[in-house]
């Protein structure tokens, strides 16, 4: 996910969103390299091309930013791409996209209204530190998120070298929330 991360990163580079990053948007080689496919609803950073109707949402549901979900074009930056490489993370980490639904519309509907449960929640052996990598990439609000694709790469990298992650719980209230949980731990023992 570090190397789809970085060709992301590169895209970015090039004024290009991808808007629809999936599993199977990625596809590996016979050498066992990812290869990030199917560029269909990318739009370029500086607007000035209009492939689809502004106010239209598209993309595949389980894995769009709650600033896609609203269908405003305007908002379309780099951190939606962002977000949907931290749903793959989710997703391969707890075995479910962050947002699930019987149907697109209830997907639609925890996007814009509920944040994903915590990866540990749903798989206790998910280590701390990969769990804060993929919170930030999830963060409803863009700005919270990976400032790059390469600044989440490196977190992934990070990780998996056994150095500490830079992600870190985003505001004050995840931070009381976690403290709480730990605190209630305690007192249960």
């Amino acid at each position: 996910l570090a190397k789809v991360a970085r060709a992301v990163g590169c895209a970015h580079r090039h004024g290009i969103v991808h808007r629809d990053l999936t599993p199977r948007n990625v596809l590996m080689t016979y050498e066992g390299e990812p290869k990030v496919v199917d560029f269909g609803l990318a739009r370029s950073l500086d607007g000035l091309d209009r492939l689809t109707d502004s106010g239209q949402v598209v993309g595949t549901p389980r894995y769009m930013a709650p600033e896609l979900v609203g269908g405003v074009d305007a908002t379309i930056r780099p951190a939606a791409d962002i977000y949907a490489l931290g749903a793959m993370l989710y997703q391969g980490l707890t075995g479910r996209a962050p947002h699930e639904g019987d149907s697109i519309a209830e997907v639609i509907r925890s996007i814009e209204a509920e944040v994903p449960p915590a990866p540990t929640s749903l798989r206790p052996d998910v280590p701390l530190e990969l769990e804060l990598v993929t919170l930030r990439a999830l963060a409803r609000d863009p700005a919270e998120r990976y400032g790059s694709a390469e600044e989440f790469a490196e977190d992934l990298d990070r990780f998996l070298a056994g150095v500490k992650v830079r992600a870190r719980p985003a505001s004050r209230r995840w931070r009381r929330l976690l403290s709480d949980v730990v605190r209630r731990i305690r007192l249960a023992r």
